[in-house]
């Protein structure tokens, strides 16, 4: 497993992250989240991905990853072996437009994100949404104060544009404040379809926004890195309905995709493996974070950890080049 550093709060994180968003669901019972967590320990990851608003899409199971992943820590403990990434301020159901990063929803969700994890402390706390009326400095103010009480370690921004970050890392300057540790994204090697809409607040890293990501420098953690399965599941039939098929099938990501199993083959890696390497070999520091449901899922995801890809081989997956 290889790690990096991204504040000289934390202890080095793994480039691979356990994503959790179904955990404690009927999609990935609490016995299988276990399971996935034990696994991703012994392979060398440390650090796991969730939200307080996570699971909320259920009827009664807002917030279910974190309690699955506090159950989890409190049966076979280890918390200092485990880094908790874990967002707030997500609009809730007033609408996308609702804005929550006032100091009041901020400590809110903190709070009911220790409880449920059954913690004293966040390691990696984000801001799950921007909002155009977001008061930088109070948002600042609040998370440097929670900060000083040990709530949370560092804190970074999901799902918020290059140029707002940008924005508030100069007032995070001009007030002295830690200012984010890094940007959560989506990103693959695949682009949504053009024609695909989705939740309008999300973020992807592609030709409008690869140029502010790489001016910021920031580590980046990407949420649906394997593009819902694609890549391994281009070459079947996929069912009418299939979230890959839906968002990302269209003839540049089947050409990538061609591509990937091309390179896997020569390499000797599955699909999945190849696609992540191509997110861990680039100039910024990504972190991938595996949306796996199950554990042979995550043992394919896992044997991914040690690959690297040179940058001709990236060059011919993303169309740059014609071989590699």
């Amino acid at each position: 497993m290889r790690y990096a550093t991204i504040s000289s709060a934390l202890p080095p994180v793994s480039r691979l992250v356990l994503g959790s968003d179904s955990f404690g669901t009927p999609v990935v019972p609490e016995a299988e989240a276990f399971r996935l967590l034990d696994m991703y320990i012994d392979r060398g990851g440390n650090c796991v991905d969730t939200a307080r608003v996570y699971a909320c899409w259920i009827d009664n199971m807002l917030g279910a990853s974190e309690t699955t992943i506090g159950r989890y820590l409190h049966e076979r403990g280890g918390r200092d072996r485990l880094l908790i990434s874990t967002k707030c301020a997500h609009p809730d159901g007033a609408g996308w437009d609702a804005p929550r990063l006032d100091e009041e929803n901020i400590r809110r969700d903190v709070e009911d994100s220790l409880r449920a994890l059954q913690t004293d402390y966040i390691d990696i706390l984000w801001l799950h949404r921007d909002h155009a009326t977001a008061d930088f400095a109070q948002i600042f103010e609040t998370l440097e104060a929670l900060r000083r009480e040990g709530k949370i370690r560092v804190y970074g921004a999901s799902n918020w544009r290059p140029e707002r970050m940008r924005l508030a890392a100069e007032t995070a300057g001009r007030m002295g404040a830690a200012g984010f540790v890094g940007a959560q994204i989506k990103w693959s090697l695949a682009r949504t379809k053009q024609d695909y809409t989705d939740d309008p607040t999300l973020v992807e890293y592609d030709e409008d926004t690869a140029a502010g990501f790489d001016a910021l420098g920031l580590p980046v953690f990407a949420y649906a890195p394997q593009a819902k399965g694609l890549f391994s599941k281009f070459s079947s039939e996929m069912r009418e309905g299939d979230k890959a098929k839906l968002r990302y099938l269209d003839d540049e990501n089947l050409k990538k995709a061609r591509r990937v199993e091309f390179l896997a083959r020569q390499l000797g890696a599955t699909n999945a493996q190849v696609a992540l390497a191509y997110l861990t070999s680039g100039p910024l520091t990504v972190f991938p974070i595996l949306g796996c449901k199950k554990v042979a899922q995550l043992e394919d995801s896992m044997g991914t950890a040690d690959l690297v890809l040179t940058p001709a081989q990236r060059e011919f997956l993303d169309l740059r080049r014609e071989d590699c």
